[in-house]
């Protein structure tokens, strides 16, 4: 049993012990009124005092408001990790504000850079210019922690959690060709033949005659995972209404929606959230309305089209609308780490300063960020996938693959890249084979 002391009550403290020991650790632990003599348990005094024997960490007064301040917090570097809130308690900085400062994502709610999308830009950003999204930084500060914990007691269990993954699939286009409607078919056509692309032509023609499958149809081989990994497959069906930025087939479709449908048998279905639906919240519940209607499935998981949304009002939408669950904590500009951590967490709201029931799942890379952002052939892709997920399972964290089916579907741009998708799986499940085998 670990008990905190403290006279910095708060509901943002109890949010971050509340991760670190219940979420993290699956520790025992309480709050003390007051610390009499030589403490002979595991105390963390979290005030000003000075206790011999405890852990004592001084607060920066962070957790313990309500407000949201303007200012960035001061930074130094500890065992070359960048740590926030520095002091000369015992582990020389404030962890609690710290660990919050990252998972409440504090940073944007202050004035950033966006980049074309509107989405916070991380490359001139606070967190990136200090290495904070460069490792699970929040896990790495508990290990800290950790470390002066066990310093005063071995006789603690500290729960380890175990690496695992989930593969999840964006669905922008459920079809490449087939569904679209006369107009999109014919436009469809016409820009061929003024290009004069006949493979393309061919190709489209043969769709729609039933004579070869639509190449964005690359569903079945996803669902090929071994059985006991199936229902780590996550499809996100966009279903919004078209626009510039949002132009799947309508989920209307007879075909679509059977096809979907048939995904729901075989794997879990949740919403990708359109592009427009991140200025207009509104949307989200419409979206996941018709969702529901065409898969018979209850959706109560997300991730944005374009990992595009605004914190906090794109999370305030998914909570009032009962999602449970978002995949929406990464950049598409760039890897890493945009809450400093490789574990689910609950989002906690800023702006009404309270914990919510919406807990998040955090990514760290997706294809198309290698592909359109840093360039990278898939020559060369796994290397950097292999990066990543080897930082995760160092950290027993959760890896979220991110791929879209027509990424998978060998035409165009993308041709090569589904061997890479097949290396990736390949090297996730032998990980947790191996984790399996170490019990």
């Amino acid at each position: 049993m670990i008990g905190v002391y403290t006279d910095q009550s708060s509901v943002r403290l109890d949010y971050v012990l509340r991760f670190l020991f219940n979420d993290l650790w699956n520790l025992e632990w309480k709050y003390l009124e007051r610390i009499e003599g030589d403490v002979s348990e595991i105390v963390i005094n979290y005030s000003n005092n000075h206790f011999r024997d405890a852990i004592n960490i001084s607060p920066s007064g962070w957790v313990a408001e309500k407000k949201i301040r303007t200012e960035y917090p001061p930074v130094s570097r500890k065992d070359e990790i960048t740590v926030l809130f520095p002091n000369s308690s015992s582990i020389g900085f404030d962890i609690f504000s710290a660990c919050f400062y990252m998972l409440s994502r504090y940073e944007e709610y202050l004035a950033h850079k966006v980049d074309k999308h509107d989405r916070f830009d991380p490359w001139d950003s606070f967190g990136h210019k200090n290495q904070l999204f460069d490792t699970p930084v929040v896990q790495v500060w508990a290990n800290m922690l950790k470390e002066h914990i066990l310093e005063h007691s071995q006789s603690i269990s500290f729960h380890e959690r175990k690496f695992d993954f989930l593969n999840t699939i964006d669905v922008d286009y459920v079809f490449a060709y087939i569904g679209k409607g006369i107009v999109r078919n014919v436009g469809g056509y016409l820009k061929d033949v003024y290009q004069g692309n006949l493979e393309k032509i061919g190709q489209r023609l043969s769709c729609h005659l039933g004579i070869r499958k639509d190449p964005f149809d690359t569903f079945d081989e996803i669902l090929e995972l071994p059985l006991n990994h199936k229902k780590k497959t996550i499809f996100f069906i966009h279903v919004g209404n078209y626009g510039v930025n949002d132009k799947n087939v309508p989920i209307t479709n007879p075909m679509v929606a059977e096809r979907v449908k048939h995904l729901g048998d075989y794997a879990r279905l949740a919403l990708h959230n359109s592009y427009a639906s991140a200025k207009n919240v509104k949307l989200v519940q419409s979206e996941k309305v018709r969702l529901e209607a065409v898969s018979h499935h209850d959706i109560t998981e997300s991730r944005a089209h374009f990992l595009r949304f605004f914190i906090p009002s794109g999370y305030q939408a998914l909570v009032e609308n009962g999602f449970k669950a978002d995949y929406t904590m990464g950049f598409a500009g760039m890897p890493g780490f945009r809450a400093g951590v490789c574990v689910p967490f609950f989002f906690f709201d800023l702006e009404r300063n309270e914990t919510t029931n919406l807990r998040v799942f955090p990514i760290y890379l997706m294809e198309a960020t290698l592909k359109y952002y840093m360039n990278v052939d898939y020559s060369a892709a796994f290397d950097y996938f292999k990066k990543w997920i080897d930082m995760v399972y160092q950290h027993n964290g959760l890896f979220i693959s991110l791929w879209h089916n027509d990424s998978l579907s060998e035409e165009g741009d993308w041709k090569g890249w589904n061997s890479v998708y097949k290396k990736v799986i390949s090297y996730l499940i032998e990980l947790t084979q191996k984790d399996e085998e170490m019990v």
